[in-house]
């Protein structure tokens, strides 16, 4: 594979410095939101590391954003209906 279509082509996984400056926010508030089951990650062993690191794909912090734009619109929705 020549240079150009690796530096062109998307990373597959991302690492958590990524994925944090992806989404703006900071390393312990991604790890919760793993911990909590709301951002889908994996795990991936590396030689420094018992556990595995955490790794994200450009997908899954795509599709947290957007359950979070639902979530909000269905929010608001809700108390709308509450004035109401």
């Amino acid at each position: 594979m020549s240079e150009t279509a690796t530096a062109a082509s998307p990373k597959l996984l991302l690492t958590i410095t990524e994925a944090c400056e992806r989404l703006s926010l900071s390393e312990r508030t991604v790890y919760a939101l793993v911990s909590a089951g709301k951002l889908q990650a994996v795990r991936v062993r590396t030689t420094n590391s018992r556990r595995g690191a955490l790794r994200f794909t450009p997908e899954d912090l795509q599709d947290f954003v957007a359950r979070l734009r639902t979530e909000r619109r269905q929010a608001a929705a809700a108390r709308l209906r509450r004035v109401l």
